[in-house]
């Protein structure tokens, strides 16, 4: 990024995944690495909407709404399991129609929990991952690195890989 005010378009989109709409915000170079940007509670994409056109000049990013937040579908709880789980077979199952298999994630409070699943599913396939929380989900908390180049914050736990 050569300047904090670079912009890029940013698409809004649907997808039918699993029965539900998902709507997710896209930007950048369809060949580019992506970076997949999951959002905490109670929030929605919308949360990365400086963010996304900052990144878009070099990364393909993709930033959805879990069903029941932000834009997307609002199934009943009898009809969807709303589990941290089901909530990665979704992103997993949209990820899979965008045709992206090797991604990058940023996640942010909730969305630590989708994105590790994630990341666990996809060992080879998420090879960097980022996470923002102030109540950080164990997977997120064990080790956070440290180190002249990394600087962990009082109130922020960091994870890579």
């Amino acid at each position: 990024m050569e300047s904090a005010n670079r912009t890029g378009p940013v698409h809004y989109r649907t997808a039918a995944v699993g029965g539900v709409n998902v709507f997710y915000r896209e930007a950048g170079p369809d060949s580019g690495p992506v970076v997949l940007l999951l959002h905490g509670f109670p929030s929605s994409s919308r949360m990365f909407r400086d963010l996304i056109p900052r990144l878009s000049d070099a990364y393909r990013v993709i930033a959805p709404d879990y069903p029941a937040f932000g834009h997307s579908a609002v199934p009943g709880r009898s009809a969807f399991g709303y589990t941290f789980d089901h909530l990665a077979d979704v992103v997993d199952g949209l990820l899979e129609q965008l045709g992206i298999g090797k991604f990058a994630i940023y996640v942010m409070d909730f969305g630590a929990a989708v994105g590790f699943q994630l990341a666990l599913r996809h060992p080879d396939g998420c090879p960097r991952s980022s996470c923002r929380s102030r109540v950080a989900p164990a997977p997120c908390s064990a080790e956070a690195p440290s180190g002249p180049r990394m600087r962990v914050p009082a109130h922020t736990a960091q994870a890579s890989r």
